[in-house]
């Protein structure tokens, strides 16, 4: 009969109410959020600067010089072999810090480059030019030492029982590359250095020490089988005085893959740093990466002493195994690590060559006037072809270096090692140090980057010393037909 009077609300009473509803809705949340039993995905997803540092270090992981490490302890006895390691590794770990001492006294502007800081500390034409030329050799040697290794990893793999020579795998192992490298931006692809080398490494070290604990597992049950039956045990074998002996170049060669081990390549260290959100969270990254990669060192070296039948191995340490499947597998992937390494190796090195080599084309072969030149009027290339011309460059020398000097893939290595390695991973960035720092630095750091310059110049040199000279051996030696032979595989 009568109407309800009309429920007439201030405006600033339905917004307080509107609020405390909203609030209520949100306190609820929040409560029912805290008191939910499990995990969410939230709760384990790491932050973005532990995912980027994360990222970096797995980056620094992917090395080969792993498969060295039993012949460094091999010639240089476990105890020495495992200081020298470990002190080395102290010492990586000392040349990243310094690296972040000088990242910090840079200006920040834009990218900064290891050359930015030789400029800084000892000018243009002494500094920053050393820099270069040490990076672009590295550039320049890289695919080299790719291109052999990579032929001996497939003619293990593939080649192992067949009379196929090495030069014909050679060839076929650069055409495989060079074709690889044409497809547009694939060797800067990030999916290769973050996904494809970490899993690659990770995966050949598992098999290897798996194939090593098979090894060991047989040499015991036939020890065992002998012991029961009887048999008197066999003598130690006596090496005879024409036997391969170690000599001191080879103890040199062991310590300079010693250090080629725990090289991170510092020579773009600045560069990461520059491209991090939080460039301190980059010593997260090198912490990591060296731990992981002492102990994957340490494991191999370890599981390979404990096999008799590789007590004098000498090489990369799956060229020792027999041609069983699991031997061929771990084959496979190195060589399928070698050609990922090799694709983005060659593309930085054509990437390097792209701007010098159409000057040297334009002054051999050009010429406007359309009369003398051999095209007959202006030399022209588009941008696919002049790629194209610059990979086959690179791919032909490496070609022609894995045919003079076969089975050296260990001393390549170890001359890259001692001429571009050592200089840009202890002796320049402790010389920028004491240029740059000066009494920024503790007293230890000083004295630190004193005894350091003197050690690893005496390092780099006689690293260079002992790698050319096995060079020159092995391309003057008589097994395996030498140099440019048919270099058939042979179980060491």
């Amino acid at each position: 009969m009568f109407k309800p009077a009309p429920v007439v609300i201030l405006e600033g009473t339905a917004a307080s109410a509107a609020g405390d509803s909203a609030g209520g809705s949100q306190r609820s949340g929040r409560s029912s959020l805290e008191n939910e039993p499990f995990l969410t995905i939230e709760d384990v997803k790491p932050s973005a600067a532990t995912n980027e540092w994360l990222m970096v270090g797995t980056q620094l992981l992917p090395k080969v010089s792993w498969g060295w490490l039993p012949f460094c302890f091999t010639f240089l006895g476990f105890g020495p072999a495992l200081k020298l390691l470990l002190f080395i590794t102290l010492f990586s770990v000392y040349s990243a810090a310094i690296m972040w001492r000088l990242y910090q006294h840079s200006d920040h502007r834009g990218k900064t480059s290891l050359a930015d800081i030789g400029e800084a500390a000892l000018g243009r034409r002494l500094g920053r030019n050393l820099v270069t030329t040490l990076v672009r050799a590295i550039d320049f040697m890289l695919p080299s030492v790719m291109h052999v290794g990579g032929t001996r990893f497939l003619q293990c793999w593939l080649f192992y029982s067949t009379g196929v020579c090495l030069p014909w795998i050679s060839l076929l192992f650069g055409a495989v590359v060079l074709g690889l490298v044409q497809i547009q931006r694939l060797g800067s692809h990030p999916a290769l250095t973050r996904v494809a080398q970490p899993v690659l490494t990770a995966v050949a070290v598992a098999a290897t020490l798996v194939k090593l604990l098979l090894m060991h597992a047989a040499e015991r049950e036939v020890a065992r089988a002998a012991a029961a039956g009887g048999a008197p045990a066999a003598p130690p074998a006596v090496p005879s005085p024409d036997a391969d002996l170690p000599y001191f170049s080879d103890a040199v060669v062991a310590v300079i893959q010693l250090i080629s081990a725990n090289y991170m390549g510092q020579h773009f260290f600045m560069e990461e740093m520059s491209g991090m959100s939080s460039a301190y969270n980059f010593q997260h990254s090198t912490a990591w990466a060296q731990v992981c990669t002492l102990l994957a060192n340490l494991a191999v070296a370890v599981a390979t002493l404990r096999v008799t039948s590789l007590s004098r191995v000498r090489g990369f340490i799956s060229f020792a195994f027999q041609p069983d499947l699991l031997s061929r597998f771990i084959n496979f992937v190195m060589w399928a690590l070698m050609t990922v390494k090799y694709v983005t190796t060659l593309h930085n090195s054509s990437k390097s060559l792209l701007p010098r080599l159409p000057h040297l084309l334009i002054t051999w072969f050009d010429d406007p006037d359309g009369v003398d030149g051999p095209f007959g009027g202006e030399f022209k290339l588009r941008p696919r072809q002049l790629w194209f011309l610059c990979s086959s460059v690179i791919v032909a020398i490496s070609f022609l270096v894995s045919g003079t000097f076969p089975h050296t893939f260990m001393y390549l290595s170890g001359l890259l090692t001692s001429l571009c390695y050592i200089p840009l991973a202890y002796t320049l960035p402790c010389l920028f140090s004491l240029r740059l720092l000066g009494s920024k630095i503790t007293a230890l750091e000083y004295t630190l980057s004193t005894w350091v310059i003197p050690v690893s110049i005496a390092l780099s040199l006689l690293g260079c010393w002992a790698s050319l000279y096995h060079m020159a051996m092995k391309w003057s030696a008589a097994d395996h037909n030498g140099s440019w032979g048919c270099n058939l595989l042979r179980p060491q």
